[in-house]
């Protein structure tokens, strides 16, 4: 059975599994332990003359917030809105996601 985000009840058990284990969400609360520090060190480099893309669900979070960081760390930001998705996008949308990581990944970037 498919629940709210994309991910089916047995996602959400085995998730919940996981994360409830002796120190399973140490890991991933560590990158916010560096926030402060990455940016400043962001701040302080060239920025990436690569292409980027930031994908974000309809129902994510803002992504005007997203772009505006990415843009102080990348010269050539590319975005776009998965649809029908939040947070967990590559679950909601897998498809769509799919599709539009395959365009990003082999057309030429812009000169």
């Amino acid at each position: 059975m498919m629940s709210r985000g994309g991910l089916t009840d047995a996602d959400r058990a085995d998730l919940l599994r996981t994360y409830t284990a002796p120190d399973a969400m140490r890991g991933g609360f560590e990158h916010y332990v560096t926030l402060v520090d990455d940016g400043r060190a962001a701040r302080n480099a060239n920025r990436l003359r690569m292409p980027v893309l930031v994908l974000n669900g309809e129902f994510g979070l803002p992504q005007q917030i997203l772009l505006d960081g990415t843009r102080q760390a990348a010269r050539d930001v590319r975005a776009d809105i998965v649809p029908a998705a939040d947070h967990t996008f590559a679950a909601d949308n897998p498809a769509w996601t799919a599709e539009r990581l395959a365009r990003f990944f082999t057309t030429s970037p812009a000169a």
